[in-house]
């Protein structure tokens, strides 16, 4: 047994330390480059067991010490002690584990998810979507607010189902302080995710707001999102054809291991509006559903 099979943080890493062939020295310095900043006295601390990292902007690290050492995307940050874990948040949660699907993701998006996840705090999302005749979800708008946790921060991940693999891609079009970046698309995966590029680098404690419109085949009758993160507002507004209203419309909440679930009924206004409003909200799952007269519910 090589010592990185063993469990604990610090064996795993010094392990991968030794195979990289690379000196701590040599390790901050690419660390720098990268935007980086840890000292090789704290590398020498991790390794050696004597602390792990706690402040967030430790854990946001982690990602790229994994990728310059040819480790898994999400290896050493799973293997953090429970306390470090608890302090920072459930954004530290891996992507694999909240996605309700049994499909297989590239290595390539679970890196980025591990790079990205922690640089970027969602301070207010509101998402305006169209239902079409069918009463199945079409298009989304959406504005975020975001603050940079970290300096150099520049992206983010928008992650979205491919209902129909023999149907068109989802679109992505960036509004305002955005652009497109690289897709992350895996032929034997339904799963699309969408790199948001800022229109600026933010420094820590900087914040920007962002607009985009995300649109496609039509999909479910809901509207499903798991944060890893707590969320400062949340208004969402669901726009239903006048000819074709749902029956009834439910709130759905629980925590991300999909447990305490709780149902709660919403009724639409009188322009056919579903709306949400929500302040510091925990993390976990949220989900707005709908039924309808199967007269409707055509594909």
């Amino acid at each position: 047994m090589t010592e990185r099979t063993k469990s604990g943080f610090a064996p795993i890493l010094r392990s991968a330390i030794a195979d990289s062939g690379l000196s701590l020295e040599r390790i901050q310095a690419r660390l720098a480059e990268r935007g980086v900043d840890i000292s090789v006295a704290t590398l020498s601390y991790w390794q050696s067991g004597r602390s792990e990292p706690g402040r967030r902007a430790s854990v946001a690290a982690l990602p790229h010490i994994e990728e310059l050492l040819g480790l898994s995307a999400g290896q050493l940050q799973a293997h953090l002690g429970r306390t470090v874990r608890t302090r920072t948040n459930v954004a530290s949660t891996l992507l694999r584990d909240i996605l309700d699907s049994s499909d297989p993701m590239s290595e390539r998006l679970l890196r980025a998810d591990s790079r990205l996840r922690e640089m970027l705090n969602i301070i207010s999302d509101h998402c305006t979507i169209h239902v079409d005749e069918s009463c199945r979800m079409r298009s989304r708008w959406v504005r975020r607010v975001l603050i940079s946790e970290v300096d150099g921060a520049d992206r983010f991940l928008v992650l979205r189902v491919k209902r129909d693999p023999d149907g068109p891609d989802p679109t992505f079009e960036p509004l305002v302080h955005c652009s497109a970046g690289e897709t992350y698309t895996d032929h034997r995966s339904s799963l699309i995710a969408q790199e948001v590029l800022l229109d600026r680098v933010l420094d820590r404690g900087e914040s920007i707001i962002v607009e985009y419109a995300l649109a496609g085949p039509p999909s479910d009758m809901e509207y499903a999102s798991a944060r890893r993160a707590a969320l400062r507002e949340l208004v969402l507004e669901i726009q239903f054809d006048p000819d074709a209203l749902p029956t009834a419309c439910e709130l759905v909440q629980s925590t991300l291991d999909g447990a305490d679930e709780v149902h709660a009924p919403i009724a639409l206004d009188d322009t056919h509006c579903l709306r949400v409003i929500r302040h510091n909200l925990p993390p976990g799952r949220y989900a707005v559903r709908w039924t309808v007269d199967p007269a409707y519910a055509t594909t």
